[in-house]
Parts: structure tokens; C-alpha cells; sequence
């Protein structure tokens, strides 16, 4: 492999980290703009459980310390959290679960008519 193809190689990794992370931060941000909480629904909680899960998932510090948690659960230990549509389920399991699927697709389509 020449020096062209992994500069080139290594360009295209640096801007897809790039944009992962710029993607990540907008979506944490407007998140965080929207007003409400995830626990709103259908169902009223009271305030005392409302702030009980706050302080459990880390929504009662300040808004810089969640995203650097947040971050720092990504990066370090590849953790999204629970997920809230499938209970019981984190969200990394469920993207590995659809990477398992996109490899065997990459796979076939790849492979030599």
C-alpha cells in the first residue's frame, strides 16, 4: 500500500469519527433544547419519583457534565443506555444486533458474482 492510498485511508476515518461526534453532540443538544423529560407520558409521576429518575440517570447535574458523561460512556465503555422503546434491551445491543445483519449483506454483495 502506498503512502497516497493511507493518507487517503486515514483522511476518511479522521471525517467519519468527525462527523459521528458532530452528529452525536447536535442530537444530545437538541435533546437537551426540547422541553419536558423523557419520563412525561401518559402516566403522571409524581415530583418525588420524577426527581428519583432524574438523579438515577444523571439528568439533575448540569448540562456540560451530562454530555461529557454521556461521551465519556460512548467512547470508553460503548454504552448508549437502556433503550426506551424496547425495555429490557441497551441500545448497543440492538445496533449490534443490525450490524450482525449489514456485515451479512456487506458480505453478499461483496462476494464475486
Amino acid at each position: 500500500m502506498n503512502t497516497k492510498m493511507l493518507s487517503y485511508i486515514l483522511k476518511r476515518i479522521g471525517l467519519a469519527i468527525l462527523t459521528v461526534w458532530v452528529v452525536v453532540t447536535v442530537t444530545f443538544f437538541v435533546c437537551q433544547a426540547v422541553p419536558g423529560s423523557p419520563f412525561v407520558g401518559e402516566k403522571a409521576t409524581s415530583p418525588a419519583v420524577t426527581a428519583a429518575l432524574e438523579a438515577k440517570y444523571g439528568m439533575d447535574k448540569p448540562v456540560m457534565e451530562q454530555y461529557f458523561t454521556y461521551l465519556g460512556d460512548i467512547i470508553l465503555r460503548h454504552d448508549f443506555g437502556p433503550s426506551i422503546k424496547l425495555r429490557g434491551r441497551t441500545v448497543a445491543s440492538i445496533i449490534v444486533e443490525g450490524m450482525k445483519t449489514s456485515v451479512k449483506l456487506g458480505l453478499i454483495a461483496a462476494a464475486p458474482a
